[in-house]
């Protein structure tokens, strides 16, 4: 009856240039809509720019196994671990980026299910990409060298209105031969909540499925309050590993709805795709964290690393 599926793909320059591109396609009742988002936030350059694009794709491949290719009009998608390749041209955008990954990112995805026939589905597909190639932006060209990407992807057959997710933390880290990638949901009450901490550190990825979110002062966030701390912290362990993230929010890169709405001009429509969307609204920070990692051999601490991270009410 109704299916979204998105595809996801970021990176941060050296000089602080943040740009994500998606694309998603949702499918109700055999009708297929999809969209491509391309966005941008440059620092001391002017407002963040985006531009989502009405697209019909043709999906080659399955995605269960995280390899997907998409062909558009105008361009191309390939998603795969250990390679994602992107190219597209329409008006005054376009792109052409290669991610190839930085070791292996086998990891299992988080599932959401209330115990019906629907769940969601996300799971990053490479925890680190390095990333070559460039954007053109009307008369502005990005260029992706010496940049560090992540990519993954989410699967929803939840009807919008009957998401069980309520409010999500997200967040990708990298530094030196750590990476870290994160994820709580948890509706609107916090009686339920979902959680995944990737950590790859020396070769070994570590997984936690028990993540707390932890305001300055180690109490528990009150998550119902529908707003985020300037500084919160990412606690999570597993077998072979304890991290913890102190993530500090430096600037908003994107404030904006999951569903674009750019090239709908009934203001009629726009407010029945709210009210069936439940109107979701997220923003992505360019933001500072402090990693404690500790395993059975190490005690590592490093400060002060560039990263993204997002929180977002459903």
């Amino acid at each position: 009856m109704f299916t979204l599926k998105k595809w996801y793909f970021d990176f941060l320059t050296p000089d602080r240039t943040y740009v994500f591109v998606y694309f998603a396609y949702v499918n109700v009742l055999g009708h297929t809509k999809g969209s491509l988002t391309i966005h941008c936030a440059r620092p001391g350059k002017g407002p963040p720019f985006t531009r989502s694009f009405s697209v019909n794709p043709q999906l080659e491949g399955r995605d269960e196994d995280s390899k997907q290719s998409i062909q558009l009009p105008g361009g191309e998608l390939v998603f795969a671990e250990d390679r994602c390749m992107m190219s597209f041209v329409r008006d005054d955008c376009s792109l052409s980026l290669r991610f190839d990954s930085r070791g292996d990112s086998r990891v299992d995805p988080l599932v959401i299910n209330t115990g019906g026939k629907s769940n969601i589905l996300w799971k990053p597909i490479g925890l680190r990409y390095h990333v070559s190639g460039r954007i053109t932006l009307g008369e502005e060209t990005i260029p992706a060298e010496g940049s560090n990407g992540y990519v993954d992807f989410l699967h929803s057959s939840y009807l919008p209105l009957v998401v069980p997710v309520s409010i999500l933390y997200w967040g990708r880290l990298h530094h030196a031969d750590i990476d870290a990638v994160y994820v709580h949901a948890a509706d609107f009450h916090n009686e339920r909540s979902w959680s995944k901490l990737y950590t790859r550190y020396g070769g070994i990825i570590a997984e936690s499925n028990q993540v707390s979110i932890l305001d300055v002062g180690n109490a528990a966030h009150e998550r119902s309050s529908r707003t985020c701390p300037e500084v919160y912290e990412v606690v999570g362990s597993s077998n072979s590993a304890r991290v913890r993230l102190r993530v500090r929010h430096v600037r908003p890169v994107q404030e904006m709805g999951f569903i674009d709405q750019q090239e709908i001009n009934s203001p009629v429509v726009r407010s029945l795709v709210k009210l069936f969307t439940r109107n979701p609204r997220s923003t992505k920070f360019l933001s500072h964290a402090d990693i404690a990692l500790e395993t059975k051999h190490t005690h590592r601490i490093e400060s002060q690393i560039p990263m993204i991270d997002e929180f977002a009410l459903l």
